[in-house]
C-alpha cells in the first residue's frame, strides 16, 4: 500500500541571504514532504557526497534524504503545532555543519479535534428511537 504525500518541491533556500520564505501546512498531518533546492550566494549548491542533511523546527528536526541535488525534507506531526516558527535546512558531514537562512513554517489549526468522538448520522437515528421507546 502506498502512502498519502503532499509534496512542496518550488522552496528555495539560501546559505547568506534569507528569502524569508514562508511554507502554509496544516495541524497534525502527517502527509507533508518539502522537496528544497539550496543556494549559496544565490547559486546553485551541489551537496557533496557524504553529506546527511536534517530539518529542525523548535525542539523537533527529521532526517531527510537528498535526491537530484535537493533536500527532500518530511515535516512530521510533532512540528506541525498551529502557529508561525521559523526552521532551517543543516548539512552535516563529520564534525562539520551548515546551516541555511531560516524559513517560515506558518502551521494553521485544524478545524476537527482529533481528541473528539466521530460523529455519525446514525445519533440521530437512536435518538429518534429512544424517545419513540419512551413516549409510546
Amino acid at each position: 500500500m502506498g502512502s498519502l504525500q503532499i509534496i512542496k518541491d518550488d522552496i528555495v533556500l539560501d546559505f547568506y541571504s534569507s528569502s524569508m520564505e514562508t511554507v502554509y501546512a496544516k495541524q497534525s498531518d502527517t502527509g507533508r514532504v518539502l522537496k528544497i533546492s539550496l543556494q549559496e550566494a544565490g547559486k546553485e549548491y551541489q551537496i557533496p557526497s557524504g553529506v546527511t542533511a536534517r530539518i529542525s523546527c523548535g525542539t523537533f528536526w527529521n532526517e531527510c534524504t537528498i535526491q537530484d541535488n535537493k533536500v527532500v525534507a518530511p515535516l512530521s506531526s510533532d512540528m506541525l503545532y498551529s502557529g508561525r516558527r521559523p526552521c532551517q535546512i543543516e548539512l552535516m558531514m563529520g564534525e562539520d555543519k551548515v546551516s541555511t537562512a531560516n524559513f517560515i513554517l506558518y502551521t494553521e489549526a485544524s478545524a476537527r479535534d482529533d481528541n473528539a468522538i466521530m460523529g455519525s448520522n446514525k445519533y440521530g437515528v437512536l435518538d429518534g428511537l429512544i424517545d419513540k421507546a419512551f413516549n409510546d
